[in-house]
């Protein structure tokens, strides 16, 4: 269910509609990052390649949605006590959008050999890293509605993300302690770990972000 954005928008209908689609389209981003991980475990590399493409686009909206947003909060924005605090939030949100890309493209291009013992510990790190996003994008939709209420959903983001290093931590320990990997290919297996890690640790800055900014908003 999607929580409309009302509190600081209120006098600025406009900002209001293109910050839902801009978190909306966050959300989506990570929705496309799990399913192109699942498309690659399945070694469906053409439905992968689909959802890269797909990344590289809310990507490139998402930049020129921030670049059009500061420019309106700074020249006709009726809410100019809390542009900054907005413009922020987005940048940090963008940055969700970026790992996503990033780890997406590495995908496609590298296409890491993953041995099947270590499909469901992917999946399953990634299923956590997007969960947090999810959790952290519900938190900045509250911010605007029901301040007092968005430390609850931060806890639960800090949760998942704490969850998040744990799996990725063991999952890099299982790659170097199983047999009959290569050094290379191990290296290659820690280093997408890390990167679909960092997805839930961009969540985190943003749930940083929102932490401070309920503290201005309600002292």
């Amino acid at each position: 269910m999607k929580v409309k954005i009302a509190t600081v928008f209120e006098s600025d209908p406009k900002i209001e509609k293109k910050c839902n689609e801009f978190f909306d389209m966050v959300g989506q981003s990570a929705l496309v990052c799990l399913r192109g991980v699942q498309s690659y475990i399945e070694k469906n590399l053409s439905a992968l390649d689909e959802y890269a493409e797909q990344a590289r686009i809310f990507e490139e909206r998402a930049d020129e949605f921030r670049r059009d947003a500061e420019s309106y909060l700074y020249s006709e924005t009726l809410i100019p006590e809390s542009r900054g605090d907005v413009l922020a939030l987005l940048e940090n949100a963008d940055n969700i959008i970026d790992q996503i890309r990033k780890m997406m493209l590495a995908f496609s291009i590298e296409k890491p050999e993953i041995p099947a013992i270590f499909h469901a510990d992917f999946l399953e790190l990634t299923a956590k890293c997007v969960e947090s996003v999810d959790e952290v994008i519900l938190a900045t939709r509250m911010f605007f509605t029901n301040p007092s209420k968005v430390k609850e959903v931060l806890s639960i983001v800090y949760a998942l993300e704490k969850e998040a290093d744990k799996q990725a931590e063991a999952l890099k320990r299982k790659v170097y302690r199983s047999d009959g990997i290569a050094l290379s290919n191990r290296i290659h297996l820690r280093y997408f770990t890390t990167n679909i890690d960092l997805i839930a640790d961009r969540a985190e800055d943003l749930a940083d972000r929102l932490g401070i900014y309920v503290i201005k908003r309600m002292y």
